[in-house]
């Protein structure tokens, strides 16, 4: 062959614009189509959570509306009313009278509201969503004053005058609305025995004289500041005039019972509160004055251990005689209880006071004095030179100046060197060694595997860049694109990789299967952590590919019709050179490219939204079942044309397709069964507790949690319970509290009061699992701490169980586990009766003593607080009688406040010097269990035996 048998060459490479001219408008648009998808996938998810929430309060306000009817015929029938005073209060309002208005703030704020009159006497200011704002009481009073303004021109206002609290300041549409108003305010005030004084005023008037919240907020914050200012000796600065004139102004201002209550973080109507309130208010005026606020400040910041608890003492003296009975000191037991929500010590509470009197002989005594409540106290808390009262925003401040920051440990520990006390440069990068060898010795297995991978994505970005950078002369694509199709191809090749592993880590079957095994050397608590980090790389090369190619085909756009020809010699073009929409939108890989542009933004959009997955559960469910269906076929299509060269897609997927469609099938075949529920039950504070057959040949360990699915609604939608039986019971059960829609569906579903006549089937489950989780692998370590907080203590119903029935019966031959220390971290009791049942339960089988539990009660004071040192007072003589718990009739040991995390670890620590490691597992929120590993993290600083292992789970 001779060289002038050849084809002439064509030179490639220059931009035409003439070939490009008419191309500027749909260019143009492409590019802002991509950019505009993400904020329409936004926009989207922001509106389904908007449905989604609203349609949730629907549903439970037509739930408790149900609940309430049904109470109703219940008492026409049986002459009993059990119903919530709440859902009874939702219901009187439903016949109750309301105008829409909007209400003024302060000058630069305001919001929509509905204004409710109920039949109890009560007007009820709501946001437009329901939610109650505010409460008045017209009880107290005679008459009120309505102040309206008459200019024609603005708005109409009204101003409503409210007794002891901040006023009422309304903007109407129209006098049409406003005359409503107050025509109903009046008949309401009528039908109450009240009336209503009318006032003409102007905007202006309002607008200066109008008591807003805000404003007295200001006023309250200012009282305070004064008032610990005056107390501790601090903020001894002069004042301008103005500052002055203002200082005596919040001075001058009386505290309410409802402002005193917020100070102290409790409600209005706690006998606690109303104890206290008129042992400061001797004239019973109903307001505390500056100088009777600071005295009580004055007592607890600078009077000794009897000036402190003589508070207490002149709470329960109502008629100041100086003597007090036992059923005044009772009544204030109880309320101090009532504020733990427990229903398991009122009825020992009276029992533990008497028993209290006898011992100090004072059981024959009809009255107290002083002295005789003093011995009761100071016998019990020996430590009473820092106790105080917490107001908020001043927590641990007054209560020993000279000291600094206190703290009552419930763990006594040697004193220990902190590193981070150093605050020199060197100390300061010392603590940052100590803290970079700290974490990399806990997260050296995630390290690891994350550097394997991004070694794995940057070699095949490096091969297929380089490939077509310099090795790839056959094909002139590089003259014409530039670098970018070295790039556009690198991310390509990238990304097909991320995205094939991804299969990989939601293979929950296999996964849990390998985790059985006892593999030591892959971190399978990563693998949700791990599963967003491959996608976010995948997503970052695909961003870079999407931008990539629209410069590259911009290129393209500018070659003539010859040029093309050579380039894609597999495509057939006409006479006229192709447009750029062409090329996006009239190609297989350009259409398939702006649609996995659609896909890849919802998924994203729905799985990085923190909103989504806790109030729009189900669109983020659908959107990654049916989502990746979608997006792995687009992209296997994307790649068929090979316009710029051979898609690797197909063969990185080929490995983790097999081991998805393996253990999807695995998945099919648990959720086939239907599986008959034993037994329903409804618990305190929206909790069902369902018991369900057990499928034959299902094995699991305790810990593990699986996916439910309940035939009577959405049959194919699936949420993550824990269970909570013991892995040798020959049934199943789960604990749901009902939160989202679909919980309040499976909770009305085995209602019984609920169910209708009609359904002659009883809902049946469908599961699928158990998948593994870290709070399995317990068993593995010698000493173990277990902290669960929320509906995260259901793992440990189940661990707990297990544990103590393998002790028990000497079920373990092998058994690691020698200690186990359960923290369990709570609001309150009362939500979580289930549970507290649960461990009595536990406590009796708990014959080797194995197990040592703390609770933690977190809606409650600090360590030195006055009530918490009176229920630590009968919390420790009721321990000694009876060697169980005040509160909740078991034998641990009951804390008030949040725990400190690090301290408690260390005290496990200081006691298990034997062991190598100790595990500690952490399930609940988010926050918590970072705060446990965290914990660990700075406890492990100190680079001695036994090191912390962390597990957590996030509920």
């Amino acid at each position: 062959m001779r060289g002038d048998m050849l084809e002439p060459c064509v030179s490639l490479g220059a931009i035409n614009r003439d070939v490009f001219s008419g191309n500027e408008v749909p260019f143009l648009f492409t590019c802002a189509l991509i950019g505009i998808i993400p904020m329409l996938s936004f926009l989207a998810a922001y509106i389904l959570l908007k449905y989604r929430g609203r349609k949730r309060r629907k549903y439970i306000k037509h739930h408790q509306d149900q609940v309430y009817q049904h109470s109703l015929d219940d008492y026409r029938t049986n002459g009993a009313l059990h119903v919530h005073s709440d859902q009874m209060t939702n219901n009187q309002e439903k016949g109750s009278e309301k105008v829409v208005a909007t209400e003024w703030l302060h000058c630069n704020l305001s919001r929509p509201v509905k204004v409710k009159f109920a039949s109890d006497g009560q007007v009820h200011v709501e946001n437009r969503k329901g939610n109650r704002l505010r409460t008045i009481t017209i009880k107290s009073v005679s008459a009120m004053m309505l102040e309206v303004t008459e200019d024609s021109t603005e708005d109409p206002l009204a101003l409503l005058r409210i007794h002891k609290e901040h006023d009422l300041v309304l903007i109407f549409e129209n006098m049409a609305i406003r005359r409503k108003f107050i025509e109903i305010l009046t008949q309401f005030l009528k039908a109450h025995g009240k009336e209503l004084v009318i006032t003409p005023t102007s905007h202006e008037h309002i607008f200066t004289t109008a008591e807003t919240k805000e404003k007295r907020q200001q006023r309250l914050e200012r009282f305070f500041k004064i008032a610990y200012a005056q107390a501790f000796g601090i903020d001894k600065k002069e004042r301008s005039a103005v500052e002055q004139k203002e200082c005596e102004d919040a001075m001058n201002l009386k505290l309410t019972r409802v402002d005193f209550a917020e100070a102290l973080a409790m409600k209005p109507t706690c006998v606690f509160i109303e104890k206290m309130f008129n042992c400061i208010d001797r004239q019973r005026e109903g307001r505390i004055s500056f100088q009777q606020f600071l005295q009580l400040i004055m007592h607890l910041s600078q009077g000794d251990e009897k000036a402190r608890i003589k508070v207490l003492f002149d709470m329960c003296d109502s008629d100041r005689s100086g003597l007090i009975e036992p059923a005044q000191l009772f009544e204030l037991l109880r309320s101090l209880l009532d504020m733990t929500a427990s229903q398991k010590g009122a009825a020992g509470m009276d029992a533990v006071t008497w028993k209290l009197f006898e011992d100090f002989g004072l059981k024959g005594k009809k009255k107290l004095s002083f002295d005789d409540f003093f011995s009761l106290i100071t016998d019990q808390t020996h430590d009473l030179s820092k106790v105080g009262l917490d107001f908020k925003g001043v927590h641990q401040t007054f209560f020993d100046p000279k000291a600094g920051r206190t703290v009552r440990h419930d763990f006594v520990l040697e004193p220990t060197a902190d590193v981070s006390a150093d605050n020199t440069l060197r100390g300061r990068v010392k603590a940052l060694h100590a803290h970079l060898l700290t974490y990399i010795e806990e997260h050296k297995q995630q390290i690891f595997y994350l550097c394997v991978f991004y070694v794995a994505i940057l070699g095949v970005w490096i091969e297929r860049f380089s490939f077509y950078m310099f090795l790839n002369e056959t094909s002139d694509l590089r003259k014409v694109m530039g670098v970018g199709i070295a790039i556009t191809r690198g991310s390509a090749a990238a990304m097909s990789l991320a995205f094939s592993i991804l299969l990989m880590t939601v293979c929950r079957n296999i996964i849990t299967w390998i985790r059985d095994l006892a593999c030591p050397y892959i971190p399978f608590d990563s693998a949700v952590t791990f599963h967003k980090v491959i996608a976010l790389t995948g997503g970052f090369f695909a961003l870079v590919h999407t931008i990539g190619h629209l410069i590259n085909f911009y290129h393209v756009s500018t070659q003539p019709i010859e040029h093309l020809r050579c380039l894609f010699r597999e495509m057939s073009f006409g006479p006229a050179p192709p447009s750029f929409a062409f090329w996006v939108f009239k190609t297989l890989t350009g259409l398939t490219g702006v649609l996995l542009v659609i896909v890849m933004s919802i998924m994203f959009v729905f799985a990085l939204w923190p909103k989504i997955q806790q109030q729009a559960y189900r669109y983020f469910w659908l959107s990654h079942r049916f989502g990746y269906i979608a997006f792995y076929v687009l992209c296997i299509l994307h790649g068929l044309p090979r316009l710029t060269g051979e898609a690797h897609f197909p063969w990185y997927l080929i490995v983790p397709t097999v081991f998805f469609v393996f253990d999807r099938l695995i998945g099919v075949k648990q959720t086939a069964l239907e599986l008959e529920v034993i037994e329903s039950e409804l618990l305190p504070s929206d909790v069902v507790h369902l018991k369900f057959t057990r499928p034959p040949d299902f094995v699991y360990r305790s810990g593990q949690w699986i996916r439910l699915f309940c035939t009577a609604f959405c049959p194919q939608e699936a949420h993550p319970f824990t269970l909570t039986t013991k892995p040798h019971d020959n049934y199943l059960s789960v604990h749901v509290k009902a939160q989202g829609i679909w919980t309040w569906k499976l909770r009305e579903a085995f209602d019984t009061n609920l169910i209708a006549e009609e359904r002659s089937l009883q809902p049946r489950l469908r599961i699928e699992g158990p998948f593994g989780g870290g709070n399995q692998d317990w068993y593995k370590y010698e000493t173990v701490v277990m902290v669960g907080a929320g509906m995260g203590v259901t793992p440990y119903a189940s661990i707990l169980k297990d544990l103590v029935f393998g002790t028990s019966t000497n079920r373990f031959s092998g058994f690691h586990c020698k200690k186990v220390y359960f923290m369990w971290i709570c609001p309150s009791h009362k939500p979580f009766e289930w549970f507290v049942e649960t461990l009595h339960e536990i406590e009796k089988l708990d014959v080797t003593r194995v197990l040592e539990m703390h609770i933690f009660v977190t809606q409650f004071f600090n360590k030195f607080d006055l009530r918490t040192t009176m229920l630590y007072v009968c919390e420790n003589h009721f321990q000694r009688l009876s060697k169980k718990s005040l509160f909740t009739g078991l034998k641990a040991i009951n804390h008030f406040g949040r725990p400190d995390i690090p301290e408690f670890l260390r005290y496990v620590k200081n006691r298990h010097r034997h062991v190598a490691t100790v595990g500690v597992l952490s399930c609940g929120p988010k926050t918590m269990t970072e705060n446990v590993g965290n914990g660990c993290e700075l406890v492990n600083r100190d680079r001695d035996f036994p090191r912390l292992v962390h597990h957590s789970e996030n509920f």
